[in-house]
């Protein structure tokens, strides 16, 4: 099974465990600001704020968060994931902020804050401002009638994993993100995710991670790298660890080769 859009599919499959959400705004989120919010009230918000007239189905993942002293103000954490540099960007987390405070304000909710996170998987350099103010080219007192917004950009691929020694799922998860869109694949890189993978003390769950580690490799890499995949795999293991290569990894490994041996007759 490979989803219509593997990145957004893979990046919702990892934000979307708390610990894991929590984790990246500890490390992502200016200093000042993650000291004020209390990352162990985090949880996902159920509300579905786009009308049935907008192109988007859904906020791609939304959080709601409290204040550590107290105060009844209510944060939304709005993680945005883009997998290449998006030029509308700005107005579309400006439409997206201005449904929730509506939402807000038919339930009659206190206004809130929300807090838009680009999370960046592509390979570009992200050049894109975040803020309409930052487009509209005017300077004085017009710039000031422009709708500003602070946004905060994570780009995973230049952001590192030293923050995540206690959580090596996810760093295999950050590593995977990373390497999914470049054109030419480390080898070395594939080795050291699944090496990750089988230093993961959660056993009980490590076959259904790996399945889907394989299954969004499998989706985005070109078949080519199917052998290496499944070399990746092998590598990764510790000695004498006897354990078995997938069974998705190794369906799709014979039928890249079944599919190679049916092109070499053809040519």
């Amino acid at each position: 099974f490979h989803p219509a859009n593997p990145h957004d599919h893979f990046f919702r499959r990892t934000f979307d465990v708390l610990s894991n959400a929590r984790a990246l705004l500890r490390s992502q989120l200016p200093a000042e600001l993650a000291a004020r919010l209390d990352l162990q009230s985090i949880r996902s918000a159920r509300e579905t704020f786009l009308s049935s007239s907008d192109n988007e189905s859904r906020l791609d993942l939304l959080y709601t968060a409290r204040l550590l002293d107290g105060t009844p103000l209510l944060i939304y954490l709005l993680f945005e994931h883009k997998s290449r540099v998006e030029r509308r960007i700005a107005l579309q987390l400006l439409r997206y902020v201005l449904r929730i405070h509506e939402w807000c304000d038919r339930n009659g909710q206190p206004p809130c804050v929300v807090i838009p996170l680009v999370v960046y998987q592509g390979t570009q350099v992200w050049d894109e401002p975040t803020s309409l103010r930052d487009k509209v080219d005017a300077g004085g007192e017009l710039r000031d009638c422009v709708p500003d917004m602070r946004v905060i950009l994570v780009d995973l691929g230049r952001m590192g994993c030293s923050f995540l020694p206690e959580l090596p799922e996810l760093e295999a998860r950050i590593r995977t993100m990373k390497i999914a869109r470049q054109s030419d694949l480390a080898f070395e890189s594939l080795v050291a995710i699944f090496a990750l993978l089988q230093g993961w003390e959660k056993n009980h769950s490590q076959n259904d991670a790996l399945i889907v580690f394989v299954l969004y490799l499998s989706s985005v890499l070109d078949a080519k790298h199917l052998q290496q995949l499944t070399q990746a795999f092998q590598d990764g293991q510790p000695p004498g660890s006897g354990r078995k290569m997938p069974n998705c990894l190794e369906a799709l490994f014979e039928q890249g080769v079944e599919q190679g041996v049916e092109q070499g007759r053809e040519q």
